[in-house]
C-alpha cells in the first residue's frame, strides 16, 4: 500500500486472472499458478512489471521513512554468498555485473521466472518477467554493458530422438534416470524430477541449470543404451 503498489497480490480475482500470463514449462506444457497456502506471501505473489518498476526506484533511493529504514537494512551485506564475492544482506544480493556494483534478487515458481537487478551509484535498474520456468538471464545483460551469449541448439529429428528413449542404470552409483520425449522435446527424469536436455548434436545434450552435458553412445545399429554423465 504505502509503495502504491496496487497490482500486487497473492489471490487474483476473476479481473487479475483475464490479464494473467499462462506460465511455461521448459517443455513448453502449461503450469497453473502455485499455491503455497499459508507461505503464499514466500513465493506466489502475481504482480505487474509497473509495480516492480516502483519497487526497484524505491530501493535505488530510499527515503528517511520506516519503510526506508527497512530497505536500507535489507539491502546491508551480512554474510558471503558464493566464492565470486557475492554477499548476501536479507534476501537481496550484492554482486558485481561487468564494472557495475549491483544489488539483486529473483523469484521462480513453476512457469515463470523474474529477476530484479539494480545499481543504486548510477540509479540503473532492470526488471525482467518471463511466464517459462527458463530464467531469461540475458535479456537484461546490455543494460549493464555485459556480454551475454544465447545458447545455440540444434534440431533434432523426431526418428533420432527415439532411439535414445529408455531408462538407464548405474550400479555404481545407484542412480536410475530415464530419458522421455514430451510435447516433441527431450527430457531426462529422475525420481519426480524431470529436466530438458538442449541438443548440440542428435548425441550430445546439455542441462543448462545443472551445468551438464550428456552423451549418448550409439551402436551400429544406431540404438543406444549407454550415455556418459559429465558434471
Amino acid at each position: 500500500g504505502p509503495l502504491g503498489l496496487v497490482d500486487t497480490k497473492v489471490a487474483l480475482e476473476s479481473s487479475d486472472i483475464v490479464r494473467a500470463a499462462q506460465g511455461y514449462g521448459s517443455f513448453f506444457n502449461p503450469i497453473p499458478f502455485w499455491d503455497l497456502n499459508v507461505m503464499g506471501p514466500a513465493g506466489v505473489l502475481k504482480t505487474t512489471i509497473n509495480d516492480l518498476i516502483k519497487y526497484t526506484q524505491f530501493n535505488m533511493r530510499p527515503d528517511s521513512s520506516p519503510i526506508g529504514q527497512a530497505a536500507e537494512l535489507a539491502q546491508k551485506p551480512r554474510a558471503k554468498a558464493d566464492d565470486d564475492g557475492t554477499m548476501i544482506g536479507l534476501a537481496w544480493f550484492s554482486t558485481k555485473v561487468g564494472n557495475h556494483s549491483v544489488v539483486t534478487h529473483g523469484g521462480a515458481t513453476g512457469g515463470y521466472r523474474a529477476n530484479l537487478i539494480f545499481d543504486r551509484e548510477n540509479q540503473l535498474g532492470v526488471v525482467v518477467l518471463s511466464n517459462t520456468d527458463m530464467s531469461p538471464n540475458c535479456i537484461g545483460a546490455p543494460v549493464f554493458d555485459v556480454e551475454c551469449k544465447v545458447p545455440e541448439w540444434k534440431t533434432i529429428d523426431p526418428d533420432a530422438q527415439k532411439q535414445l528413449i529408455g531408462t538407464y542404470r548405474s550400479d555404481a552409483i545407484g542412480l536410475t534416470l530415464k530419458v522421455f520425449v514430451d510435447n516433441g522435446i527431450l527430457g531426462l527424469q529422475q525420481d519426480y524430477n524431470r529436466v530438458r536436455l538442449w541438443p548440440k548434436s542428435e548425441t550430445e545434450f546439455e542441462v543448462p541449470d545443472a551445468v551438464a552435458t550428456i552423451k549418448f553412445k550409439l551402436d551400429e545399429q544406431g540404438h543406444t543404451n549407454q550415455f556418459t554423465l559429465l558434471q
